[in-house]
């Protein structure tokens, strides 16, 4: 060091600076004083004695931070921090509590409201849970606390009484107590009790859970249209050992239990559905919250009108597919559903006529809190009004180890209807004449299925094949096939239709009545189409469609008239009616006829006359006259045949082919017409040219 800062060498050089250069020391001289010929010497020193002092220092530090940390491991931990700062510290934490509702269920309705009982404090923590922690309440909560305790204990014996220890209060007394029951009546008796302090929170939402963002503590939370709970918020986001904190599934005070009628798939609140014809239901309610220190039991009882269950259509799953139906009691007709086993106070019922019955305890036990959906059928039987409803009522309770709680029971009603319509049967010319033996049958018009009814059940069974379908007289009241003495004489020409189900149908007659023409075209056929109100109405269809009217009926019926010939058919447009037309239109058609044989006979010899009359092997002799005379006696019958036609398709008796018809002379001077032209072969061609 001394030749770096002196480049003189030898001990004259070293003397000459020593004694040119000042002495100094202090801390901007990190080597102290330098002196004279034993430099080197005092530097080493120096050296060493600042080494010394730095392991000093540390040796120091490292002693007093293992004083810290064993002072850390032997000291309690109520020696960092007082009861009061731990209670201070956790009542800025706001963990706050979540409400639920059951499954498929929301809290729409509810109200809750959040009152503090007790703060935490003196929190022991193992890990991520907290071991141990005390709570303490205000004056006021005290006080609230303990006239619910005495209200309690009236209705406990004497060993189950709740006491206050020494050194402890009302809130931290409330908070050791474990048994959930006893915990479920001090809710309610806090509920009822005066002198409740002021609410921390009040809350109610549409959605299926709420959050309270509350100061951890313990709470009392009353729910409008629920059960109260005694519940405590996380402890700094922790739970206790064993012990889930800050959030609860509601117990409501009543199950809703849904009900509707499926068609094609969809549920529907009411219906209309045929006698015989088979409902689809389906029932839907979430289970109640169980386990809470509270045990459940559950019924449900169907009580048609007009509907049978179908024995073994009973069957239950829950939202995810498991079927639950072994769970389940099913107890049918005239069966006894018997009490609740876990229930005290529970009564036997039997189930109604028609109807089911069932008991849930078991899976209320297995699944609490969960939506379960039961399908059942029914048949629809006959009523008098044509109401089929179908009532279902749910009924629950709760034992709380000391009492029975009884919600309202819950009941839901479907209404399923049947219609129907009522037709008369009289004559076209004289329509208060009412005619008996005329047969319908009846057909969907939107299937094309044929309907034939029961005359004991009345129900409605469907056919596929028309050759299979019912004919219904008017008449018949008994549905026997006859008109007799066993009907009623005052539905006489009546066709009474009930039980069917709103839709289509076509109504189409097969069997005229005697004395009426049986002809196709004078057999009515209309459409009656019934809406789901129950409204009817009639349409006339094909050619004979001016034969149905309501005109002077009452609501729901229709007047079918029939004809004894065509020509009394009215017009489904006009003023003029089927007879009318028929008689105009042989009119036409014979004055047309006449004319074209009189001008094709006029050409015909006028073209002979042209040509030079007849060839010498075609001229008249005798016997080409007996010929002519045997065919026009031919033509005659021929002619005759022809108007008897005409009489028996149109039921007429008189015709415009009659009179001259009758003769045979109009048709035999066509056929003289005829043969004379073929006698002349140049007339001959030239008929069939004109022709």
């Amino acid at each position: 060091m001394a030749n770096t800062r002196h480049p003189q060498r030898g001990r004259h050089a070293r003397n000459t600076a020593r004694q040119t250069r000042p002495r100094h020391a202090g801390p901007g001289n990190r080597r102290g004083r330098i002196i004279g010929s034993d430099a080197r010497p005092t530097t080493r020193t120096t050296l060493l004695t600042q080494q010394v002092r730095r392991t000093a220092l540390m040796a120091v530090l490292c002693a007093i931070m293992l004083a810290v940390v064993t002072a850390w491991r032997i000291m309690p931990a109520t020696a960092l921090a007082t009861p009061a700062a731990a209670a201070t510290t956790r009542a800025q934490t706001t963990s706050g509590l979540t409400l639920r509702a059951g499954e498929n269920l929301t809290l729409a309705g509810h109200s809750f409201t959040a009152t503090l009982l007790g703060s935490y404090g003196n929190t022991q923590i193992s890990g991520d849970t907290v071991a141990s922690i005390e709570v303490r309440g205000s004056t006021a909560s005290n006080a609230w606390i303990s006239r619910a305790i005495a209200e309690v204990n009236g209705s406990l014996a004497q060993d189950r009484r709740i006491t206050v220890p020494a050194g402890q209060d009302e809130a931290g007394t409330l908070a050791r107590i474990t048994d959930a029951a006893l915990l479920r009546k001090l809710a309610g008796a806090l509920a009822a009790a005066s002198g409740k302090p002021a609410a921390a929170a009040n809350r109610s939402t549409i959605e299926p859970s709420l959050h309270l963002p509350l100061a951890d503590g313990l709470y009392l939370i009353e729910d409008s249209q629920g059960l109260p709970m005694i519940l405590g918020t996380t402890i700094g986001g922790r739970h206790l050992a064993g012990q889930r904190l800050g959030e609860a599934t509601i117990k409501a005070k009543g199950v809703e239990v849904g009900k509707h009628l499926i068609v094609d798939g969809e549920a529907k609140d009411s219906g209309s559905l045929a006698v015989g014809a088979t409902a689809h239901w389906r029932i839907g309610f979430t289970l109640p919250h169980d386990g809470d220190g509270t045990t459940t039991a559950g019924r449900l009882i169907d009580s048609p009108k007009g509907q049978r269950y179908m024995s073994g259509s009973f069957a239950a799953t829950l939202n995810d597919g498991t079927d639950v139906t072994r769970l389940i009691d099913v107890y049918e007709e005239g069966q006894t559903v018997p009490a609740s086993t876990v229930v005290p106070g529970d009564t036997p019922v039997i189930v109604p006529a028609g109807g089911f019955g069932a008991r849930l305890d078991r899976l209320i036990a297995a699944h609490p809190s969960r939506a379960v959906t039961i399908s059942v059928q029914t048949i629809v039987t006959r009523t008098d009004d044509g109401r089929h409803p179908q009532q279902i009522n749910g009924d629950f309770r709760y034992w709380d180890g000391t009492s029975t709680v009884t919600p309202p029971t819950t009941e839901r009603i479907v209404d399923v209807d049947t219609f129907g319509f009522t037709l008369r049967k009289s004559a076209q010319s004289e329509s208060t004449r009412l005619l008996d033996g005329a047969g319908f049958t009846l057909q969907e018009a939107t299937t094309g299925i044929w309907l034939n009814r029961d005359p004991a059940s009345g129900a409605w069974t469907r056919i596929s094949s028309e050759a299979d379908a019912q004919t219904r007289l008017t008449g018949d009241t008994n549905d026997d096939g006859l008109v007799d003495g066993q009907d009623d004489a005052g539905d006489r020409g009546v066709i009474r239709y009930a039980g069917l189900a709103a839709g289509s149908y076509i109504v189409r007659e097969t069997k005229a009545p005697a004395g009426f023409s049986a002809n196709a075209l004078a057999l009515p056929r209309l459409i009656v189409t019934i809406s789901e109100d129950g409204t009817v109405t009639f349409r006339g269809d094909g050619m004979a469609s001016g034969l149905v009217s309501t005109q002077g009926e009452q609501a729901g019926t229709v007047r079918v008239a029939n004809v004894e010939n065509l020509l009394q058919l009215p017009a489904t447009g006009g003023s003029m009616s089927w007879g009318a037309w028929l008689a105009v239109s042989g009119l036409l058609i014979s004055c047309a006829a006449w004319a074209g044989v009189v001008g094709i006979g006029r050409r015909c010899r006028a073209d002979v006359a042209e040509h030079g009359g007849y060839d010498d092997d075609e001229q008249d002799d005798d016997e080409q006259d007996d010929d002519e005379q045997d065919d026009d006696e031919y033509d005659d019958g021929r002619a005759e045949r022809i108007a008897c036609t005409f009489a028996a398709v149109t039921g007429c008796s008189s015709s415009p082919f009659h009179g001259r018809a009758a003769s045979g002379a109009w048709h035999a001077r066509i056929m003289r017409s005829r043969r004379r032209a073929r006698h002349a072969p140049q007339a001959r061609t030239v008929v069939r040219q004109h022709t």
